[in-house]
C-alpha cells in the first residue's frame, strides 16, 4: 500500500526516491530519525517535505540521544501543515504504555502509524481496539487512525530472534519460532501474514530489503 523510505541521513537523496515513486503511481512516505539532530537540523526536511508535499514518519532512530521526544517533533512537522505520522510497537513488553503513547503521538499531530512487524491480525486488532479505547478516554472520542501493518519478510526467524535485542520492536513470538522449527519457511510464513491482512481489508507494507523477497511475499 506504501512504500517506506529509509533515512539514511540524505535528505536529497530521501525526497529524490520520493519523487521517482510517485512516477511510478507508488505512495511513498519519508522517514525522518530524530537521532542526534538538533531541531534546527530537522526543520530542512519538513521544509522539503511541504515543498514537494510528502507524507513522513518520524522514528527515534537508532542513535536517538533523548534530546527531542518524537512526540514534540511530530507536533512541529504538523505546524507545516504535513501529513506525519508515528511508529507503534505491537510487540511491546507494555501494550498499555504502548498505547498511551500512541494517544500521545495523536495528539500531538500524528494523522497515521507505521507498526513494527506483526504476527498475526488477531493480537493486531486487539491492539488497535486498544488503542481506540484510550483516545476514547483522553479526548472524549474515538477515533479511527490508518494503520499501516508491518509484515517482516524473514527467511531465517531464528536469526531474527537471536538480534531481536538489537533490533527495535522486532520480537518473533515463540509460536512463530515453533513454526520455523517444525519446518515451515519464514518467508511462507510470512506470505500467509500478508494474505490474512489483505483478505480482512487491511492496510499493510512489507519491511526489508531483498527486494527478491518482497515479491515472493505480495
Amino acid at each position: 500500500d506504501i512504500v517506506s523510505i529509509t533515512d539514511v541521513g540524505k535528505m536529497h537523496d530521501s525526497f529524490e526516491t520520493a519523487s521517482a515513486l510517485r512516477d511510478y503511481g507508488e505512495t511513498p512516505i519519508v522517514n525522518i530519525a530524530i537521532n542526534d539532530r538538533s531541531e534546527d537540523e530537522l526543520r530542512p526536511y519538513f521544509e522539503q517535505a511541504r515543498r514537494e508535499s510528502t507524507d513522513i514518519v518520524i522514528v527515534a532512530g537508532n542513535r536517538w540521544n533523548r534530546t527531542l521526544k518524537p512526540t514534540d517533533m511530530i507536533k512541529l512537522a504538523s505546524e507545516y501543515g504535513l501529513n506525519v505520522g508515528a511508529v507503534i510497537n505491537t510487540n511491546a513488553g507494555d501494550p498499555t504504555q504502548e498505547t498511551e503513547l500512541a494517544v500521545k503521538k495523536v495528539i500531538s499531530g500524528a494523522g497515521f502509524f507505521l507498526t513494527q512487524p506483526v504476527w498475526g491480525y488477531v493480537s493486531a486488532d486487539i491492539f488497535r481496539e486498544g488503542i481506540y479505547r484510550a483516545l476514547d478516554e483522553h479526548i472524549g472520542r474515538d477515533l479511527p487512525i490508518d494503520i499501516y501493518w508491518g509484515i517482516f519478510p524473514a527467511k531465517d526467524l531464528e536469526g531474527v530472534a537471536r538480534l531481536s535485542k538489537s533490533l527495535d520492536g522486532v520480537c518473533v513470538p515463540q509460536y512463530i519460532l515453533d513454526m520455523s522449527r517444525n519446518g515451515t519457511n519464514g518467508v511462507e510464513i510470512s506470505r500467509g501474514l500478508f494474505q490474512e491482512f489483505r483478505s480482512n481489508r487491511e492496510s499493510v507494507y512489507v519491511t526489508g530489503m531483498r527486494y527478491d523477497t518482497i515479491r515472493k511475499i505480495v
